[in-house]
């Protein structure tokens, strides 16, 4: 089990602090919101995010625990005056969205896609990054069931073996978007990856950032890989709230709009959105 904790100064008199916040306002002390006096009252905030690193999103570095997921939740974390505790024993995306339902965190991040599916169980924030859906090709897999057939067709009718990540939104979403295709799901990325350089699997399916990050990486393996991108969907990155927690979700989506040109330019920065 990993257990991260990050602690500020304002820990030690958060619960003073938004005490005295509300007085300022003319307000008594209970009329802070049940879900935020929970958290205040404890101490700290409860974050869960995968076991695994997923950068530029969440890693971990020289310095401890770093990315853009790790600066919102440190952020909240701030902005509530407690410190902020990790929890990064989920093994899979899903995994992190249940932690929520069942009410073992406060929230979650850790570059977790909405889908309809999860949002039975959660409450999601507004989107703080966005990316289109796509497919990475292993090029000479593809052109021996492509068969001389126009490309397109068969990306439409795909009709192969398609890798997904073990509990992720595309594992969800691959049999909706691809319901000929013969899935074959692996616990991590780079499992994929390497399944899909072997020719073990004809094309992965995930998110068009991940697969730019791949090429700028390791340009040569566009010789023999290839994405194809889709204009038509979108996966968008969100918080996942309890159900319960209306008040943490307004403030939540507060941060987010306050934050989310900085947020923008750091993704740009380490070229993400490019084209390789």
């Amino acid at each position: 089990m990993k257990i991260r904790y990050v602690v500020r100064a304002a820990w030690v008199c958060g619960l003073a602090l938004l005490m005295s916040a509300a007085a300022a306002q003319g307000l008594p002390a209970s009329a802070l919101p049940v879900d935020i006096q929970r958290i205040v009252a404890r101490g700290e905030l409860r974050v869960a995010m995968p076991s695994f690193d997923s950068p530029p999103f969440f890693y971990e570095g020289p310095t401890g625990l770093e990315g853009i997921d790790a600066e919102i939740a440190n952020g909240v974390a701030q902005v509530l005056g407690v410190r902020l505790k990790v929890l990064r024993q989920a093994g899979s995306f899903n995994e992190v969205v249940e932690c929520v339902a069942r009410g073992e965190v406060d929230m979650a991040v850790g570059k977790l896609s909405r889908t309809l599916a999860r949002a039975r169980y959660v409450r999601f924030s507004d989107p703080y990054s966005t990316s289109r859906h796509a497919v990475l090709l292993n090029r000479v897999a593809f052109a021996r069931l492509a068969r001389g057939r126009e490309f397109g067709d068969v990306i439409r009718h795909f009709d192969g073996t398609l890798g997904v990540i073990q509990g992720s939104s595309f594992a969800d979403q691959a049999p909706r978007s691809f319901p000929q295709a013969r899935l074959v799901a692996y616990r991590r990325w780079e499992e994929l990856l390497e399944a899909l350089t072997r020719g073990e699997v004809i094309a992965a399916y995930r998110d068009e950032s991940e697969m730019q990050r791949l090429f700028q990486q390791s340009p040569a393996l566009s010789l023999s890989l290839r994405v194809v991108a889709f204009t038509d969907t979108q996966d968008s990155l969100s918080v996942a709230l309890p159900y319960q927690s209306q008040q943490l979700l307004a403030l939540v989506n507060l941060y987010l709009a306050q934050h989310r040109p900085s947020m923008n330019a750091k993704l740009e920065s380490r070229e993400l959105r490019s084209r390789p």
